[in-house]
């Protein structure tokens, strides 16, 4: 298969009506710049989008399960109600993004940025976090069971009903010291 240029993809969205589902299941679109871009309701499921530079990018509802996003920057990304279950999220950069009511389960994001993150009623269930920064990202009832948050960094972090690894509830209003 040819590669997609930013251009081509560029029009190829446009081409697409703004509430239709725009399919990119599957596809390699590593390493494109694809900053700013409106994909909401976008089809990724298991597409390769490593290192794809998406700061900025409205990805509210897209299917982005079983994708590859290790190192991509999705800098205030849009990513409310996205699927993002078995996503590959290593290292990526979701500083500032909004994942409100995200569904994570089984995704990996070891060593990802998620600094000023809003992750209210985000669902991280069994999905990995290890030396993940969430340093002031808002935790309200996220849910975290049986999550991997080794060496993660909750500096900062605003912890409302929030549903940690062992199940319990953490309610405190203000951040963690």
């Amino acid at each position: 298969m040819a590669e997609l240029t930013r251009k081509e993809l560029i029009l190829a969205i446009a081409a697409v009506a703004s509430e239709a589902e725009l399919r990119l299941a599957g596809l390699d679109l590593s390493d494109l710049d694809l900053r700013g871009l409106c994909l909401k309701n976008a089809n990724l499921q298991a597409a390769n989008l490593q290192r794809v530079n998406l700061a900025d990018a409205n990805l509210q509802a897209a299917n982005l399960q079983d994708a590859d996003l290790t190192g991509a920057d999705l800098f205030q990304a849009n990513l409310q109600i996205a699927q993002l279950e078995g996503a590959i999220l290593d290292h990526a950069n979701l500083e500032r993004a909004n994942l409100t009511e995200a569904q994570l389960q089984n995704a990996t994001l070891r060593g990802a940025s998620l600094r000023h993150a809003n992750l209210r009623q985000a669902d991280f269930c069994t999905a990995n976090l290890e030396n993940a920064d969430l340093r002031e990202s808002n935790l309200e009832q996220t849910n975290f069971q049986q999550v991997n948050l080794q060496s993660a960094n909750l500096e900062g972090a605003l912890f409302k009903a929030t549903r940690m690894p062992d199940g319990s509830v953490f309610g405190r209003e203000q951040p963690i010291a």
